[in-house]
């Protein structure tokens, strides 16, 4: 018959773990947390990103149904939300947009948004300098939406008849890194250009 503290100690053979036993679960939670963290952090990023995207193309969308009844977009749509958000946090659509503008176009994200969004319009053709291609002759807001006519198929010029047209920038700053990222696209073509493009 076996003694009371060989007993034990079998079983606390049977039922405790090691030292060695205990670092390398550990080491495997760690590993593990290493490889799921970075992924689980590019997935959000990247579903920021797909924000902006799929509300510049909900944006064209109203314009062209404005367009369609008024014969011409929206005037310029102030940025809206009015303030940028924390960096890396969303925040609610403002009820009715920021201005009249917005009210006008009829369009809201779905839910709380990352980004600010803002709408230049150009109506008027014989004054569109956005028709022309980027020079140091155009301000910043329209070196960055002018049409590269070449790239389009027409060159040298762009084409004689130019129809009306608008362009839409997002922004914000989705980690927190205080790098602030930019979609840019315009109704002509709806080429979408992010800045930085490598941001993820």
């Amino acid at each position: 018959m076996r003694s009371t503290k060989s007993g034990l100690t079998d079983l606390r053979n049977q039922l405790g773990i090691t030292l060695l036993e205990l670092m390398i679960v550990v080491t495997i939670i760690g590993i593990l947390a290493a490889i799921a963290i970075p992924v689980f952090t590019g997935y959000v990023k990247r579903s920021r990103l797909t924000e902006a995207r799929a509300n510049i193309q909900g944006i064209f969308e109203a314009e062209q149904v404005y367009f369609s009844r008024f014969q011409r977009y929206t005037t310029n749509l102030a940025i809206c939300p009015a303030a940028l958000p924390a960096a890396g946090e969303n925040q609610l659509w403002p009820a009715g947009g920021c201005d009249a503008g917005w009210a006008m176009l009829g369009w809201e994200p779905d839910g709380a948004v990352y980004f600010q969004y803002e709408v230049f319009s150009h109506n008027d053709e014989a004054a569109d300098d956005l028709q022309r291609l980027p020079s140091a002759t155009l301000g910043g807001d329209q070196n960055l939406y002018a049409i590269d006519w070449a790239a389009e198929g027409f060159n040298p010029a762009p084409p004689a008849t130019v129809q009306p047209w608008c362009a839409v920038r997002a922004t914000a700053d989705t980690d927190g890194n205080g790098i602030n990222v930019v979609f840019r696209s315009n109704s002509y073509n709806q080429k979408i250009h992010q800045n930085p493009d490598s941001e993820y």
